[in-house]
Order: C-alpha cells, then structure tokens, then sequence
C-alpha cells in the first residue's frame, strides 16, 4: 500500500509556523513563486526544490512526498533487458 503526498495545505501551514514563506523559499532558490506553490502541490517534480521545502520543515522530500519519492520496484525484464543491450 503506497502512502499519499502531504496534504499542500499542511505543509503550507507547517511552513508558515516555521515563519517560512513561498516567497522565500522562491529568492533562497532563485526560482519564481509558482514554481515553489507547483512543487508543493507536486505538480512540478524537482528534487532540490523539494529538499529545500523539506529541511524547512525538518522533514525529508520521502517523507511529504512519497507518491513522488518511494522507492520503484526493480523490473526484471527491464534490467535484463538493459544488461543483453537491447535498451541504451
């Protein structure tokens, strides 16, 4: 059973206790306020911008989005696959 992203409205709420806004976290990151509000929401799939949200939160990117972030089971066929050359 796969767990669900964080709720974008807690983390907001988390951020904002932490007195942290999108704001902020746009000019810490040099990237526009949209694509802070988009990563929170998980609409926009950046891992660094992700890990800055995160240690904000004392969190990890794992733990607030795990649709995004869990761990993919291995495809057999793929790996072999990949190892006899047929996929580069």
């Amino acid at each position: 059973m796969t767990q669900k992203n964080m709720p974008p409205e807690n983390i907001q709420a988390m951020l904002a206790v932490r007195n942290v806004t999108q704001a902020g976290i746009a000019r810490e990151k040099n990237v526009s306020d949209n694509a802070v509000h988009l990563a929170i929401y998980g609409k926009l799939k950046s891992a660094d911008l992700h890990d800055h949200i995160a240690n904000n939160l004392h969190l990890t990117k794992e733990i607030i989005w795990p649709e995004l972030y869990a761990e993919q089971p291995i495809d057999r066929r793929k790996t072999r696959a990949l190892s006899k050359g047929f996929i580069k």
